[in-house]
């Protein structure tokens, strides 16, 4: 529940909108690789899948700083050619599971139920 709970949160504190990104880059005049704090998109409203996954990597973070979860969560990224970048969260529990949180593609759940469900490949190339 708790994994369910950072994927709402953070579908609606930061909801997905390319444009309003791409306005706030022209609004804050910032050039590639410039570094802008997450609370900003926070407070703006609107972000792309590499701040969701970092909003809710800095939740789950917060959440075994505080003793709540035991996890491990990561961001994690690729590129397909056909489709460009993309973002996610890789949380593994204190069990080895592995779940996928990707607030941008719509989708939570096990590694295993990503790759039958998933739009996205979110194997590592140590996954099996």
């Amino acid at each position: 529940n708790i994994l369910n709970t950072v994927f709402d949160l953070t579908k609606l504190k930061l909801p997905y909108n390319n444009h309003l990104v791409s306005l706030m880059s022209e609004k804050y005049e910032l050039k590639e690789d410039t570094k802008i704090r997450l609370g900003i998109y926070i407070v703006e409203g609107a972000g792309v899948c590499r701040h969701q996954a970092l909003l809710a990597a800095y939740l789950l973070e917060r959440l075994k700083l505080e003793g709540n979860i035991k996890g491990t969560a990561s961001i994690d990224r690729n590129y397909i050619k056909a489709f460009g970048g993309h973002a996610w969260v890789r949380y593994t529990n204190s069990k080895g599971d592995v779940y996928i949180i990707d607030p941008a593609q719509d989708f939570i759940g096990s590694l295993e139920e990503a790759e039958k469900k998933g739009k996205w490949s979110y194997k590592r190339p140590e996954d099996k």
